[in-house]
């Protein structure tokens, strides 16, 4: 009798310790999950702001584009390759970094 006893004891505490065991691991997942959340949103910001900072850049595109035309019907040629260089330059490298922080 005393052995049954000792042995739903010891079933007893192995439950608690499954249970305690199953709860911070539960706790774990959860603040994984949220730092995913995080991560992601954190993520989805900074795509937003390269948007927006890429509106901005080929707006000056435009810009420089304009300029060059404006430079070509004035007979400055050499000044308008410059700016249509320089226009396609920021280009090139508006289109690289948005490539290379896309969403995979």
């Amino acid at each position: 009798k005393a052995e049954a006893k000792a042995e739903a004891k010891a079933e007893a505490k192995a439950g608690l310790e499954l249970d305690r065991v199953k709860a911070k691991c539960e706790a774990k997942q959860a603040s994984l999950i949220e730092a995913q959340k995080r991560e992601a949103a954190r993520q989805a910001l900074r795509v937003r702001e390269l948007e927006v900072e890429a509106v901005r850049v080929k707006k000056r595109c435009r810009a420089l584009e304009q300029s060059a035309a404006n430079l070509e019907a004035r007979g400055a040629n050499e000044r308008a390759l410059e700016r249509r260089a320089e226009a396609e330059a920021r280009r090139s490298e508006v289109d690289t970094v948005l490539d290379a922080s896309a969403p995979e």
